[in-house]
């Protein structure tokens, strides 16, 4: 008997999505998930880079990968295809602020074809020196920050950023881009005591909890200040949910 929940209806959408961390990790991790059943029917995958890729290029390259880096010796095609309906590209320059117009446009044909409900998952699977840059077009497009909430369901939309390590080259520059991501001014409103752990709630951490079953090694890097979180705002069926997780091999 499967004692974990199925994650929540979201669009994941991967800057970098030709890069090595993305072949080697996420999509495969993403497509074990679903073969899992750890992944709802409403979800969707929206991967963006600079290469000019069209939906069933990237699909391709994505296959390749799952192939070479999964688990599996030979891939179930059937599986596969189920999964590939729910790839999507678009190719851009992060600098360009059209290119998050697109990406716009395209999470809500996402959400009404897959019922993702507005819900985001934005990782950034790119160097460094992009995290600021995508996080300030994100905030410009208008799409990083939550949408309304549902008519139908009456729950609000959440959103998050993901960003691979080194997150700053010290703890100076890695507060500094908390602050970034965080900021009133910037891209994902915090109160005052998340911003004082850098911009990340219990809470929040929880929820990374879930989005990081895409990558067990993120989950045991997050696991220890996730658990001290957790366990501070008095959240122990969390705090013990994550220490047996994040140390599992």
């Amino acid at each position: 008997m499967r004692l974990e929940p199925t994650a929540p209806p979201c669009c994941v959408v991967i800057f970098g999505a030709t890069g090595d961390l993305t072949r080697r990790k996420l999509l495969p991790a993403l497509y074990r998930l679903v073969q899992q059943r750890l992944v709802p029917s409403e979800f969707a995958i929206l991967g963006t880079a600079r290469q000019p890729h069209n939906d069933d290029e990237f699909r391709e390259l994505m296959k390749a990968a799952a192939t070479e880096f999964g688990d599996e010796e030979a891939l179930d095609e059937n599986a596969w295809q189920s999964f590939a309906k729910r790839i999507f590209y678009i190719g851009g320059d992060f600098n360009d602020a059209a290119l998050f117009q697109q990406l716009k446009t395209k999470l809500e044909e996402l959400d009404k074809e897959f019922d993702t409900a507005g819900n985001r998952i934005f990782y950034l699977a790119t160097a460094p020196d992009y995290f600021a840059i995508v996080a300030k077009q994100l905030g410009e497009a208008g799409i990083a920050k939550p949408g309304r909430p549902s008519k139908a369901t009456k729950t609000k939309p959440w959103t998050r950023i993901i960003v691979e390590k080194p997150f700053g080259r010290d703890l100076a520059s890695a507060q500094a881009s908390g602050d970034y991501l965080t900021g009133s001014n910037h891209v994902l409103p915090t109160s005052g005591a998340a911003a004082a752990r850098g911009g990340l709630s219990a809470a929040d951490f929880v929820r990374i909890s879930t989005v990081q079953r895409l990558t067990a090694a993120g989950l045991r890097r997050v696991a220890p200040h996730a658990i001290a979180l957790a366990e501070a705002e008095g959240l122990t069926a969390h705090a013990e949910s994550i220490r047996v997780r994040g140390t599992r091999p």
